[in-house]
């Protein structure tokens, strides 16, 4: 079901509004609130949805093992 719904941006501290649409509980685009920033969002809270879908990200805290640049990473809890 495709649903958009106005919120508050969480990427920085100025918290600006914002209007996410959705599909299946998947977030499809970001933008600026309309009525408040005429639709401007800044790169960060465009980002939004690539933070959520990143399969690189980091899902939990790593060390380095080894020397940097050697993409070695050890988990830890």
């Amino acid at each position: 079901m495709k649903k958009s719904v106005y919120s508050i941006c969480g990427m920085c501290t100025v918290r600006c509004p914002i209007r996410v649409e959705s599909e299946n509980n998947e977030v499809t685009w970001i933008e600026g609130n309309q009525h408040i920033l005429g639709g401007a969002l800044c790169a960060k809270g465009s980002a939004g949805p690539a933070l959520i879908a990143d399969r690189e990200r980091p899902r939990q805290p790593l060390i380095r093992e080894g020397g940097r640049g050697a993409g070695r990473w050890q988990k830890v809890s």
